[in-house]
Order: structure tokens, then sequence, then C-alpha cells
């Protein structure tokens, strides 16, 4: 996915920002967990499963 994405995905105006999210010492799986989460709350959707929230 290219960062341009992301970074629109995740509603930010600067790449920096994005790549602060993306270039961690967090550990993937937590990093992979924050993207989700903040996905899931900007569109109301369950982002991993594909369905919309109740």
């Amino acid at each position: 996915m290219a960062i341009e994405d992301i970074q629109w995905y995740l509603g930010h105006n600067d790449e920096a920002t994005t790549l602060t999210y993306i270039l961690n010492n967090q550990g993937k799986q937590k990093t992979s967990r924050q993207i989700v989460n903040a996905l899931s709350e900007m569109n109301g959707n369950d982002v991993l499963m594909g369905t919309q929230n109740s």
C-alpha cells in the first residue's frame, strides 16, 4: 500500500506524521492494531471484518 493511501486513511496532512505510525519500536502487531483502531473510529466500520458497527 502506498504511503499516500495510508496518510489519507489516517487523515494526516503531513507524511512525516504517518511515518511515525509506520516506523516505530512498538512491534508490528501493536502498530497494526493501532492503525486498525484508528481507521475503525474514523469510518464506524470494523476494518478487519468489513462490517459496520452497531
